[in-house]
């Protein structure tokens, strides 16, 4: 078995350039990023996309994949369709960013229920799974290999328990 070491770069975010974080990962030997999102990175232009995956690259550096550093898109769990159509957008933004990065893999946490709205969480899960659906096939046609997500903590968000893990990937794993 091969254990790859990479670095998440969300601890560096605004405190230092990427020519420095890619120069120190090659000095260890350490060659794969997973690149944490970032205010901007929504609303920048494919050229910036574009040299960073070339900078990178010149330092021997993969940029394995893109995962939303503030843990959730949000918007599919609040019944709001302003805000869920926002999170769609923002999602199919991050997809798009990882094909021109190059990334293997694209992902944020499902996100949170409000808390005075707890009751509405399956109708959350049935919107976010919606949702993915369309999204891994946009990022298949990007040339992703998945979307990823991670298992959180609090029972506002999803998934958090043995059940919803399985019925999370049941679901999506199925798809």
């Amino acid at each position: 078995m091969e254990v790859r070491l990479g670095i998440k770069s969300d601890p560096v975010q605004n405190r230092f350039s990427y020519e420095w974080l890619f120069s120190l990962m090659n000095s260890l030997g350490v060659h794969d990023l997973q690149l944490g999102g970032f205010i901007e990175l929504p609303i920048l232009a494919d050229g910036f996309f574009y040299e960073l995956r070339e900078k990178a690259e010149k330092k021997g550096i993969h940029i394995k994949s893109l995962f939303s550093m503030y843990r959730v898109m949000g918007g599919f769990f609040n019944n709001d369709s302003y805000m869920e159509k926002a999170a769609r957008l923002t999602y199919e933004k991050y997809i798009n960013a990882g094909a021109l990065l190059g990334v293997d893999y694209v992902g944020a946490s499902a996100g949170p229920v409000y808390l005075d709205k707890i009751d509405k969480k399956d109708s959350g899960i049935r919107c976010f799974f919606g949702h993915m659906e369309e999204l891994m096939a946009l990022a298949k046609e990007k040339g992703l290999k998945g979307l990823s997500t991670e298992i959180m903590s609090s029972t506002i968000e999803f998934p958090t328990s043995a059940e919803e893990i399985d019925l999370f990937m049941g679901y999506l794993g199925d798809y």
